[in-house]
Order: structure tokens, then C-alpha cells, then sequence
């Protein structure tokens, strides 16, 4: 397991712990070169992060917002890349974290059910092209 840093911010209405795209796009040249060379993926929309709380999903709660600004450790397993977002109608890929930190924030902020929650991950990459942070320049 390695360990990793994140810093919670509030974008578009939802708390995620940005990581830095740098992560994702160290993981789509890993992929690029050793796996798979004929199709392009792109990079989150949001950047590299993890969704603390997305009140899509978890309803709106106003103490989110107190969270803006905590640096948050999260543990990862880099040799277990994850495929999933097929049944959305792309393939994406990501890693599964751990963080006891942000574990507590969804336990004191009481998420309304777990309905389209994945449990917490990386999205790394994806064949879903929404404009990426790296098509920004």
C-alpha cells in the first residue's frame, strides 16, 4: 500500500479531495504503453480526486462546506487498477483508496444511502470524452 495526499475543495456543488492530475496521468502513460496503444482515454474532468461527498448521491447537507481546505491522507494500492462505468455507456478506469480521514467526514455528515456510490476510488482515465483538465491550456 502506498499513501497519498489530498486537499478537500468545493467544485461545482460537490466536496472532492483533489489529488493533482499529474496521478492520473502517470497511471494513462503506464497504461498507454504497456496496455493498450490503439484507443485514446482521457483524464478526469474534474482533475485527479476523490469524491467526499456529492449530494447526488449523499443529499445535500450545508456542513460539507467546513471541510474546505483539510488535508486528507488517503492509502492505495497501485498495482490494482480497477475497470468499471460500462453500464454508463463508457470504460473507465480507477483505483480503490482508503482513508480513515475521509471515512469520518462522510460518517459525521451522514450520507443518505449509498445509491451511486462506489466506495471511495481514483478515477484515473476514461474513453468518455468530457472536456478534461488537460484539454485546458
Amino acid at each position: 500500500m502506498l499513501k497519498g495526499h489530498a486537499k478537500i475543495i468545493y467544485d461545482e456543488g460537490v466536496l472532492r479531495a483533489l489529488v493533482g492530475i499529474d496521478f492520473c496521468r502517470y497511471y494513462l502513460y503506464l497504461f498507454r504503453e504497456s496496455v493498450w496503444k490503439t484507443r485514446y482515454f482521457w483524464t478526469p474532468r474534474h482533475g485527479a480526486h476523490i469524491t467526499v461527498w456529492n449530494p447526488q448521491f449523499d443529499g445535500f447537507n450545508i456542513a460539507a462546506r467546513n471541510y474546505i481546505g483539510k488535508e486528507v491522507n488517503f492509502f492505495y494500492d497501485p498495482s490494482t487498477i480497477h475497470r468499471g462505468g460500462n453500464k454508463k455507456g463508457f470504460e473507465g478506469y480507477y483505483l480503490k483508496v482508503t482513508s480513515p480521514e475521509i471515512e469520518e467526514i462522510r460518517k459525521i455528515l451522514k450520507p443518505r444511502g449509498s445509491n451511486g456510490f462506489n466506495g471511495l476510488h481514483i478515477s484515473l482515465f476514461s474513453d468518455k470524452h468530457t472536456k478534461s483538465r488537460d484539454d485546458l491550456s
